[in-house]
């Protein structure tokens, strides 16, 4: 039982039949001038043909169904012989192929046509020869046979008429009898297959925008002789011949997993259901044949043989699937006179399928034919099911008033639980209904159940209050009748996902069309987020305070282990803090900078000698205040008598100072020596004296003769020579003096001459 809440109810049925099949495969000739139009949906004879054949033949429609070529696929050299032919629609010769071309007539699928992958107005059509192609005698240069050929036909060409722009290109000899196709996976191009006689494995071609393409070479892994024709499944998935079922790669073209199947050995008639699922096959016996169901899909396929029918003696012909879904094939039994019998399996993706004989009979003058058409059976690829669906399980009665129930189907009976029989139902009470719809291939049911419109509609969300972010909160919504949400958020299932906060609205509309409405807030509550305010830097003495704050934090914890929202904090380094709240927890950490005292560094110092300066540089890490001694505050300062020099640097962190001292150390100018003097009495130069020009200490000063005598002495500055020795002037001349004395912890010792004048 389903689910149905409408006004009206429509039911969905389809025929036996095939509604969907291509129309590709509409018009077959055959036999002798013997053809089938399934244009009604049934098949009906038709006599217009010009084809005569033993076997092998092939046709092929327009996609709206119109004959546009059909061939016996060639023919043999004897005048008494179809010598093989390709006609168009209006059943004209369009190409003779004079028993020298093509394939042959004889052949039990001696041709094919296939859609032009690059060209919607052209077809390719690959003919195959006969194993009996010498009977009638041997062409000359055909000494294996024709093989497998192809032609490329024009349908716009002579008016619409169709000609050949290609004609008896040879493919690959020798190959005898087999000759199939169907598209490949990707739905443009075409896999092509046959038999190679020299090593009895298959051969696959590629038919393309751009040509053909192979042969490739497939190992068929049995060592069976081939028989019978090579079909492939409508679905493009299995492939049968000689009595061995294949699996079929419609992508890459790959045949593979081999399975015998003894019964079908001798057959020569068999054929896959339209949706692929079966394969059946008229299994010949001692006494007659059995009509024989094996499931295609099954791993081993053995196990599933179902017989479903049985069949009296006659010669079995080929099976073809047709465009109404039904597999038809011929026989031929003495019981039907100068007649060839056109026989159906009916229903065959059912596992109800049946068998009917003599659908059809169709005349011959002296010897029965057995070929049908040989199509790609894709083409005809459908489900084929009778469905029957009410819908969903419940139909609402908005007005309370009468109902009808009006499937739209075209099935053959009708049966309601009320025991009425035509296709529509009326109600006029609340109840459970069922439908039956019967057809040639079985039967189905459904149920639906009638509810009269007695409550009106509520609306409710249920979900968590708050979700953490990346988190996804689940908004059920719930209502007491069946019908139709509709979220703010553009959501119609009855629960929905949200990730974002806000106000979620539900809507349900029940089928009556009223409307109940809810609405739900819900919260996000994000990742911490921090506000941080503490100190850039501090001295390491100094403290200070760092406070955080987290909208909805549960707790802040510190690094140094402190706790709350506020921490006192003493010098500069790293420090952490960690915040929870509902959703988790955030860690971050933090810096603050060590400052120190200033580093002060004095340069440029050396001694001062008189008359000169020295220039000195004060620089200070971090960087601080300056102040010199003398009160200035720039980095450099001038020197320019001997003393001690103070500079002191300050920041928030420390004041230092340092002190250079600067003397006349080892200065040449610290004594003014003169180098003559006349002791006259005339008050001018009577002495000689050193100027002293630095303070100096241990001082003593001595005056020789020229033979080396000592002529004066003197320990103390200020004391000079009066150019006498005990009281005796001393003669003109040039005499020695030598000059010694301490400055700064430093002896020094200078000498020169001196020039006495009278």
């Amino acid at each position: 039982m389903r689910t149905l809440v409408y006004a009206i109810l429509f039911l969905a049925l389809l025929p036996s039949s095939c509604l969907s099949a291509q129309q590709e495969g509409n018009i077959w000739y055959f036999g002798q001038e013997h053809g089938v139009s399934f244009a009604s949906g049934s098949p009906e004879a038709i006599t217009d043909g010009a084809l005569t054949t033993f076997e092998g033949c092939a046709s092929i429609c327009d996609v709206d169904g119109s004959l546009l070529f059909y061939t016996n696929g060639g023919g043999r050299i004897s005048t008494t012989s179809p010598q093989g032919s390709i006609w168009n629609r209006n059943h004209e010769v369009l190409y003779d192929m004079e028993g020298l071309k093509g394939g042959a007539f004889g052949a039990t699928q001696s041709s094919i046509f296939i859609p032009n992958p690059a060209n919607t107005d052209q077809y390719y059509l690959f003919t195959m020869e006969e194993r009996e192609y010498a009977s009638d005698g041997l062409p000359a240069g055909q000494t294996q046979g024709r093989g497998l050929t192809y032609f490329l036909l024009d349908r716009t060409l002579n008016g619409g008429l169709g000609g050949t722009i290609i004609d008896d290109e040879r493919l690959h000899v020798p190959s005898y009898e087999t000759l199939s196709a169907t598209r490949h996976a990707n739905g443009t191009d075409y896999w092509i297959y046959i038999v190679d006689d020299n090593t009895g494995d298959f051969f696959r071609y590629r038919v393309d925008a751009g040509g053909i393409t192979g042969p490739v070479l497939q190992p068929r892994a049995v060592s069976d002789s081939i028989t019978g024709p090579l079909k492939i499944s409508p679905a493009r998935n299995r492939m049968f011949i000689g009595g061995v079922l294949y699996n079929l790669n419609s992508s890459n073209g790959n045949v593979s997993n081999p399975r015998v199947l003894p019964g079908t050995l001798n057959s020569n008639t068999y054929s896959f259901s339209p949706d692929g699922s079966y394969l059946y096959v008229i299994e010949p016996t001692v006494s007659g044949a059995l009509a024989v169901r094996y499931d295609a899909l099954s791993a081993n396929p053995l196990p599933t043989r179902t017989i479903f029918a049985t069949l009296g003696p006659a010669i079995q012909g080929q099976m073809q699937l047709a465009p109404d879904g039904k597999l038809y094939w011929l026989s031929y039994s003495p019981a039907n006179g100068q007649n060839v019998s056109f026989n159906a399996i009916n229903c065959p993706n059912s596992p109800q399928a049946t068998l009917s004989e003599n659908v059809l009979l169709f005349p011959f003058e002296s010897v029965p034919f057995f070929g049908l058409p040989n199509f790609m059976d894709y083409i005809f690829n459908t489900e084929e099911t009778l469905i029957a669906d009410l819908g969903p399980d419940t139909l609402l009665n908005c007005n309370n008033g009468p109902i009808t129930l009006a499937p739209q189907t075209q099935g053959d009976e009708f049966l309601w639980s009320t025991g009425d029989t035509s296709p529509t139902l009326t109600v006029t009470s609340p109840g459970i209904y069922s439908l039956t719809v019967s057809s040639e291939c079985g039967f189905v049911a459904d149920t639906i159940e009638v509810f009269q419109n007695a409550d009106t509609p509520t609306a409710s969300i249920s979900g968590p209050a708050s979700i953490c972010r990346g988190d996804t909160a689940v908004l059920q919504a719930a209502t007491n009748l069946s019908g139709l949400w509709s979220w703010s958020s553009g959501d119609t299932l009855p629960a929905i996902s949200a990730v974002e906060p806000g106000l979620y609205v539900a809507t349900i509309t029940d089928f009556c069309g009223r409307t109940a409405v809810d609405s739900f807030e819900l919260i996000v509550i994000e990742d911490p987020a921090i506000e941080l305010a503490a100190p850039s830097a501090l001295c390491p003495d100094e403290t200070g305070t760092a406070t955080a704050f987290s909208a909805g934090a549960l707790q802040y914890a510190w690094s140094n282990g402190a706790v709350g929202d506020s921490i006192t904090l003493t010098g500069g380094g790293s420090y952490g803090l960690s915040i929870t709240n509902g959703c988790g927890q955030l860690d971050t950490l933090f810096q603050i900078d060590s400052l120190t005292g200033p580093l002060l560094l004095l340069e440029g110092a050396e001694p001062l000698c008189p008359g000169g300066e020295v220039k000195l540089l004060a620089t200070t890490s971090p960087e601080a205040s300056l102040r010199w001694s003398d009160g200035s505050t720039l980095p450099e300062l001038t020197a320019k008598s001997p003393g001690i020099y103070v500079a002191t640097a300050e920041n928030r962190c420390a004041v230092v100072a340092d002190s250079v001292d600067l003397q006349p150390i080892g200065c040449e100018n610290c004594f003014y020596i003169p180098n003559a003097f006349s002791p006259n009495d005339d008050g001018r130069n009577d002495l000689f004296l050193p100027v002293n020009l630095c303070p100096v200490e241990g001082y003593m000063l001595q005056v020789y003769d020229r033979w080396g005598g000592l002529v004066f002495e003197a320990q103390a500055p200020g004391l000079g020579w009066d150019g006498a020795r005990k009281g005796e002037r001393m003669p003109m001349g040039v005499y020695n003096w030598v000059l010694q004395y301490v400055q700064a912890g430093q002896q020094f010792r200078r000498t020169g001459d001196l020039q006495l004048l009278r």
